[in-house]
């Protein structure tokens, strides 16, 4: 039996492996998209608007049940570089300095300080030979303005300014150079212009090349409305192209959602905004179909096109509006679920597969197409064995979950929610436990739009083995992480009223945090009632126990020793996890 499915899957791969593996090995383009999510890009939005991505799915595969495994922009983009979970990489967050983060790391700046820029996709294709070639957005928040050595060719947009964008390119200086383009100069129109120049000049060589594209769309702009974001000429494209009010859109009854979700239904101000903002979104990702249309045309007329694979995708998806909720970084379907179309030598044509897919198993599959090494860090898992006949191998079987992280908290249309979970993403399943120690289980298959949460009606057995499920991903052992978000709050009185609160991240799971509050002045301890001598530590049981992700909460009341009433307090805290073993202290001075 074991003979019979190896040469199976040898045929299987056969056609891949002889591109891969051949004289001459293929070029990749891979275009990732800004806040696309699935349906925006789905086969009636492709037949009715975009052409291009319609041929570019008749020439290949359309996996439709592929996902970010953490929806947001800086830590969906390392992830995808490093074919890792994001608490592998590390960069949980965009900007470390921004209010919502909670205290964690993120951005270009940590991926960065841990040396990934060393040691990611562009560096592993330069280093077995390929031509690396970078258009468009790079990462997020914290760019040093130095070409990253995974890059032969560097042209990265910053901001998100469609019009008037900064770019930091090569173009013109080995070094690199910031340029800014005229105020009427659309940018996507000038990422196109560069891919089709860096692909001309790659036409009559021997060495392969691998292309990224980051088009900004269709992300909001950076100011202004939504319609600040689509090329003057569509304008007035798709006039009828409406949001469609499915059940999940502004959500009758949250009733069922975890209590920080129950947010209020939107208002006609905010319904009117989604529907135009939705609009714009079908606008701007026009261009981007032009922007494809132009690199296959490049492909074409360089004679490079059969010897290609290229890949669209996007970073993270997208809720306008449903479950009353904006924007992206939630755990739904919608959220999370990612166009993803390949096209190449040996690839299936105008085939649609369910197989579970994460944005991730990008990395590892482009590598093996290119013939390149997977390195052992990749926690992600290759799809190229499904590229030529993806029907043959069980949808149901090929991956068993995945698993959906967030660290930030989120902006929901005009007010901020709590935002942290990890999740585990089946083949129509959904868990996912919350920070704060609430829960939400969907089966898809029976409720496709997750208007009913079902996890009270889940067995305790069905519950823990989720639970369990959760803590299995985190394969890394690494000491409890204690982030804090708000510090202190100092009123100058003789009470003061401390509210502190934090969030721990473990592999298996956070049993308490130890805090201590210290007089700088005094050297004495605060026991919750007075100061002492001796050391004092309060244990703060976290919201939700033994996860990988909780958050904590710690509030007194105390009073000054000092004749002024000022004073200074030093505040430690360390996360201790159910296997025992603490974080690494961390504390701070506050007036």
């Amino acid at each position: 039996m074991t003979r019979i499915i190896l040469l199976i899957f040898v045929c299987l791969i056969c056609p891949i492996c002889q591109s891969a593996m051949g004289q001459q090995r293929p070029n990749i383009v891979l275009i990732n998209l800004d806040d696309a999510d699935a349906e925006l890009l789905d086969r009636q939005m492709n037949n009715f608007n975009y052409p291009h991505m319609r041929a570019l799915a008749q020439n290949g595969v359309r996996f439709s049940n592929a996902h970010a495994t953490t929806p947001f922009c800086a830590p969906s983009r390392a992830a995808l570089f490093r074919g890792q979970y994001a608490f592998n990489t590390g960069v949980k967050v965009n900007d470390i300095t921004h209010s919502i983060s909670n205290g964690f790391t993120g951005g270009y700046t940590e991926f960065m300080r841990r040396g990934h820029h060393e040691n990611e996709l562009g560096v592993w294709m330069k280093n077995a030979g390929y031509r690396t070639m970078h258009i468009g957005k790079f990462h997020h928040s914290g760019f040093d303005g130095l070409v990253p050595p995974g890059w032969d060719d560097f042209r990265a947009t910053m901001g998100a300014n469609y019009f008037g964008a900064w770019q930091f390119t090569t173009r013109n200086a080995p070094a690199g150079q910031w340029l800014q383009s005229e105020q009427d100069e659309y940018v996507i129109d000038i990422n196109a212009r560069d891919a089709v120049e860096l692909i001309d000049s790659r036409a009559g060589t021997n060495q392969p090349f691998f292309l990224y594209v980051a088009p900004l769309a269709p992300h909001l702009p950076q100011s202004g409305p939504p319609e600040n974001m689509v090329d003057r000429r569509y304008l007035a494209f798709a006039p009828n192209q409406q949001l469609a009010l499915t059940p999940d859109f502004n959500e009758t009854d949250v009733s069922d959602k975890p209590f920080h979700l129950r947010v209020n239904p939107l208002t006609p101000f905010w319904q009117n905004y989604v529907r135009e903002e939705y609009q714009s979104r079908v606008r701007a990702t026009k261009s981007v179909d032009d922007l494809l249309g132009n690199v296959v045309t490049a492909l074409e007329n360089s004679g490079q096109l059969n010897n290609t694979f290229i890949f669209l995708t996007s970073d993270n998806g997208y809720l306008l509006g449903h479950h009353r909720l904006h924007a992206k970084t939630d755990p739904y379907h919608r959220t999370t679920n990612v166009p993803l179309v390949v096209r190449g030598p040996g690839v299936a044509k105008n085939k649609t597969a369910s197989h579970l897919i994460a944005h991730i198993d990008i990395c590892p599959t482009i590598l093996e197409l290119a013939g390149v090494p997977i390195p052992n860090s990749v926690d992600a898992k290759s799809f190229a064995p499904l590229l030529p006949s993806p029907n043959t191998l069980a949808e149901q079987n090929w991956q068993e979950m995945i698993m959906i992280e967030n660290w930030s908290e989120k902006n929901v249309f005009a007010s901020r929610t709590e935002g942290a979970y990890t999740a585990i993403r089946k083949h129509h399943e959904v868990f996912v436990s919350w920070a704060n120690g609430t829960y939400e289980y969907y089966d898809l298959e029976t409720d496709p739009y997750q208007t009913t949460n079902r996890y009270s009606q889940l067995s305790i057995a069905e519950k823990q083995e989720l639970k369990r499920q959760v803590r299995r991903f985190r394969k890394n052992r690494i000491d409890p992480i204690t982030s804090v978000k708000t510090k202190f709050q100092n009123n100058y009185t003789q009470a003061r009223r401390v509210q502190l609160e934090g969030y721990t991240d473990d592999d298996v799971g956070t049993a308490g945090t130890l805090l201590t509050v210290k007089s700088y002045s005094t050297g004495k301890f605060w026991n919750g009632n007075n100061w002492q001598n001796g050391w004092y530590g309060h244990a703060v049981v976290p919201r939700n126990p033994n996860q990988p992700i909780s958050n904590w909460k710690f509030n007194t009341e105390l009073t000054t020793e000092t004749s002024s009433g000022l004073d200074y307090l030093v505040f430690t805290f360390r996360s201790v996890d159910s296997q025992g073993n603490y974080a690494t202290q961390s504390s701070w001075l506050v007036n």
